[in-house]
């Protein structure tokens, strides 16, 4: 796992459900530390193309950006980054062969609360290889010998040396 940190433990704050045709969904929710983590980062990138009169295009201070942008759309931001960043960690705690982008779908978000969330995801499918010994014999069963007698020898080597003869007369 990477060197940082999380307040959260991964694999028993997220519970993981087995859905049809290879698909799981996995729940659970996030500290709210985890998203304040993000919230410098959510501004800063929410911010690089507000415009506001007085202020060069992405160099507006930090406190006026939060009253023009909303609290909401940057808990939104925050909420994106903090699940983009947990769910490798998810997986990995899991050991999920996770195939593709996930389908999330945020719960619960308010400030100084958790963040609830579900992420449906495919996975490499699993399957269990049938017994080949019992197949092998169910198969060949009624199959013909595959068995050579001396006789039947003696009779192929008889033929071939007769259309050797009949051939050799001709030349």
């Amino acid at each position: 796992m990477s060197s940082h940190s999380h307040s959260v433990n991964f694999k028993t704050a997220f519970t993981i459900e087995n859905l049809p045709d290879s698909q799981i969904k996995i729940s659970g929710e996030l500290h709210y530390v985890e998203l304040e983590s993000e919230r410098t980062a959510a501004i800063v990138s929410l911010g690089r193309n507000v415009e506001i009169d007085g202020f060069r295009k992405g160099h507006v201070p930090q406190n006026v950006l939060e009253k023009h942008i909303g609290e909401m759309t940057i808990m939104a931001e925050m909420a994106e980054r903090a699940i983009a960043h947990a769910y490798p960690h998810i997986l990995e705690e899991h050991d999920i062969q996770a195939i593709g982008h996930p389908a999330i779908e945020i719960t619960k978000i308010a400030p100084q609360n958790p963040l609830g969330f579900t992420a449906t995801v495919a996975v490499i499918p699993t399957f269990t290889l049938p017994d080949y010994g019992k197949l092998a014999k169910e198969i060949n069963k009624n199959r013909a010998s595959d068995e050579v007698s001396d006789t039947e020898v003696a009779e192929k080597v008889q033929d071939i040396l007769r259309q050797k003869a009949a051939y050799d007369r001709l030349q």
